[in-house]
């Protein structure tokens, strides 16, 4: 297979297994007590869930140890996270019981659970009977591989999620571990410093603790107070004589690595002694699932990147197309994981399509594929991480990966660390100066509390200075009336004062922000053609526009840069390229769809439907008069003679049946008698600025509704489901008929394709009178 890497060693012994502390445990009274007050019921995962909200401690490790014997799943919970958080784990995942800190029991975000301190619990054990605890005590266990722990995501870009740990994920991971990183028989003191509701403490707390090899071990628990200051731990080993440069291993996890901070690491680490880890992964893939090992600074990068390097022991990874087919060696794919380290899925069965049947293997110990949402790809047999799919995102209607605007913003030097958020697609940018960054406890910046900052900013929106100065008697109402206009829509965003000389762009203006201006305008009585405000030098031209009375259309002078044509078979090259790269590109609700839409499938769209558009003559191509370049492609039909069977498979018919959802009604119900024309698909060249697809759109537009007057259709049906063509559609004229919410759309198989669009994405059916 082109795009995999895999990595196979023996399956873990069953003997290395969590009863290596059964002796210890077989009288605890901890567990007795635990136990006894209890009629033990699983939650509808068939898990026995026991939360354990305590600080760090040798209390913390014996409780964990004895909800293990007790063949339960223990839940770490932090007794300081947000109470919505707590209520949201509890609720979803229905524990047997929570223990905690004495004077917590009582905790209202506990509901009706039951609560239990460790003190009390110690202290109700004394009168217990020091036997062990038969089976009919215990909880059953009825699966060969059981859930030892239920670990809930961050949370760091929406609800969290809690991943079933199963036992031989954890001891796979931990077996991989005391074979590559091997203890030294000098090293029997470990630190446990991550906070136990993270997976890598995991293989901090149990890698020193179940290790077959050289035993035993002691573990200094740091308390929680100091591993949340950097500065305090550091001086915290200090005292214990554990000097920074005597670690010899280093590990990075978490978030991508950047060369830079590595050839740091190298500078000051230069004696060949120290060794850096890049490891790769997530809780649903015990922590680390892939790792990258650097001795040298010639280690560091592959192209300017940190490579993830290759696969832990028993995995599998596949690099994957939308079709779930492995791309070439050296393409991008999304990035899949098989084998032991992945988890058995969500609490409640949530997002079940992140865990799928694996298709490449019949081997029953690989076949679980999860699904990362990451991009990678391979070069020269080592894994580079390539971003996010969720970091991918349409900006003014292109394709945008929030993490390589990071990766250019960090390399300022005035930049310690970079952030970049997408809130509202389309409205204007903003950057914000913050102290420090905030982080989650495990250590990933708090991306949530980062938007609730800028919500919080935007609330306080200062409104820009307007400068009247300049303007004659003539302009002075229309230009007042322009300014607060622009002053309303770009807000504290305005990188100037408002005057007469200003450029709307140049201030902070764009595509679809002067498309609302307009729109507004038009609300106000004064009427000015899309194009006449965009090509517009500066706003003293907009106002001098403004105060000639008529209609809104264009002057005649920008419509002298395009010529027409009706669509013919010679046009099909350009065509299927700016349709097919425009809807790829900028199409909302296919973005939204998993996997979304890709762009072969308009590709065959366009195949299907071009003999009957080449047929019918209504369709048109606009060309730049100076260059011949085709620049814009309008596709419409006889919304009475339509093909109406389209030979398609994938995606897209998804979106097919929706706008039929949505138009058919209208079509039968509410438009008059007689023919009509319907714009199906509209598309600008990639290669023209923004400001001028907006220009061609509306030319378009034009001459579609001069065509259709001419040729005795009554009018035009169009659906829209982005902000920009909605927005044109009000300054054309267009009666709005109806107003769908996008994500609230059953398919016919019972599916919600787009049931990851935002609650504000809505799809407008509108119609325009000829």
């Amino acid at each position: 297979m082109a795009a995999s890497v895999t990595r196979r060693r023996a399956t873990p012994a069953t003997a290395v297994s969590l009863d290596f502390f059964n002796k210890h445990l077989e009288k605890s009274p901890i567990l007795l007590c635990m136990m006894k007050p209890l009629n033990p019921q699983p939650n509808p995962d068939g898990d026995y869930i026991v939360v354990v909200a305590l600080p760090p401690s040798d209390d913390l490790v014996l409780t964990l140890l004895a909800v293990w014997k007790a063949g339960a799943v223990y839940l770490p919970l932090d007794a300081s996270s947000p109470r919505d958080r707590t209520k949201h784990i509890l609720h979803e995942s229905k524990p047997l019981l929570i223990i905690t800190q004495s004077g917590n029991e009582g905790d209202t975000a506990y509901g009706n659970i039951v609560a239990l301190s460790y003190d009390q619990l110690k202290q109700d054990s004394k009168t217990l009977s020091s036997s062990k605890l038969s089976p009919k005590e215990m909880v059953p266990v009825s699966r060969e591989d059981p859930i030892e722990i239920i670990l809930y995501t961050s949370g760091s870009t929406g609800l969290s999620k809690g991943v079933r740990v199963k036992k031989s994920s954890i001891l796979n991971r931990l077996q991989w571990q005391w074979y590559e990183l091997p203890y030294e028989p000098s090293e029997t003191t470990f630190v446990f410093k991550t906070a136990l509701t993270f997976v890598d403490s995991v293989s901090e707390l149990w890698g020193p603790l179940l290790c077959p090899i050289d035993g035993p071990r002691t573990l200094l628990i740091v308390p929680k107070e100091i591993t949340t200051n950097p500065q305090r731990l550091v001086n915290f080993l200090h005292q214990y004589e554990k000097l920074l440069k005597k670690l010899k291993i280093w590990v990075c996890s978490g978030e991508p690595l950047a060369a830079s901070l590595v050839k740091h690491f190298f500078k000051n680490f230069h004696s060949g002694e120290h060794v850096l880890y890049n490891f790769y992964g997530s809780t649903e893939m015990m922590g680390d699932v892939t790792f990258h090992e650097m001795k040298t600074p010639e280690d560091i990068s592959s192209g300017g990147k940190v490579p993830i390097g290759f696969p832990v022991d028993n995995t599998v990874i596949y690099l994957l197309n939308n079709s779930l087919q492995p791309v070439a060696s050296g393409e991008v794919g999304e990035l899949y994981a098989a084998g032991l380290n992945i988890a058995a899925g969500y609490v409640n069965g949530r997002d079940a399509e992140r865990f799928i049947q694996n298709p490449f293997s019949v081997d029953p110990e690989y076949s679980l594929l999860y699904r990362t949402g990451d991009y990678a790809k391979i070069v020269k047999g080592t894994l580079l991480f390539e971003g996010r799919t969720d970091s991918q995102v349409k900006v003014r209607g292109h394709r945008v990966d929030l993490s390589e605007v990071e990766a250019a913003v960090v390399k300022c030097p005035e930049v310690q660390k970079g952030i970049v958020l997408c809130y509202n697609p389309g409205e204007h940018d903003q950057v914000i100066i913050i102290e420090e960054m905030p982080f989650l406890v495990n250590g990933k910046i708090d991306r949530q509390t980062l938007l609730k900052q800028y919500k919080n900013l935007k609330g306080q929106n200062v409104m820009p200075k307007i400068d009247l100065s300049g303007l004659s008697q003539a302009e002075a109402v229309a230009g007042e009336c322009l300014f607060r206009t622009v002053a309303e829509v770009l807000g504290s965003s305005a990188r100037a004062s408002i005057t007469k000389d200003a450029n709307f762009y140049e201030l902070g203006g764009n595509s679809l922000n002067s498309v609302l201006t307009i729109s507004l305008l038009n609300e106000q009585g004064y009427t000015i053609s899309v194009t006449d405000f965009i090509s517009a030098r500066n706003l003293g031209e907009v106002i001098a526009r403004m105060c000639i009375s008529g209609s809104s259309s264009p002057s005649k002078a920008h419509w002298e840069k395009y010529t027409l044509e009706i669509l013919e078979e010679r046009h099909k090259e350009d065509a299927f390229k700016i349709i097919g790269d425009s809807f790829y590109e900028k199409a909302d609700i296919e973005k939204t769809m998993d996997p979304p839409v890709h762009r072969q499938e308009y590709i065959d769209l366009l195949e299907c439907i071009w003999p009957y558009l080449v047929d019918h003559g209504v369709s048109i191509v606009v060309r730049d008069s100076k260059t011949q370049e085709v620049v814009g492609v309008s596709l419409l039909m006889n919304a009475d003679k339509e093909p109406t069977e389209l030979d398609l498979t994938g995606q897209l018919m998804y979106t097919m049946d929706f706008l039929d959802y949505l138009e058919m009604p209208i079509r039968e119900k509410v438009l008059p008698p007689g023919e009509k024309l319907h714009s199906f698909m509209l598309g600008t060249s990639q290669t023209k600025s923004p400001q001028e697809n907006i220009e061609i759109t509306e030319y378009m537009e034009e001459k579609v509704f001069e065509f259709a007057r001419e040729n005795g259709y009554i009018g035009i049906l169009t659906t829209n489901t982005s902000p920009l063509t909605q927005q044109l559609a009000d300054v054309l004229n267009y009666q709005k008929l109806k107003i769908y919410q996008i994500n609230e759309y059953v398919a016919p198989d019972g599916t919600r394709p787009f049931k990851r669009a935002p609650d504000d994405q809505l799809a407008i059916v509108s119609w325009k009178k000829a």
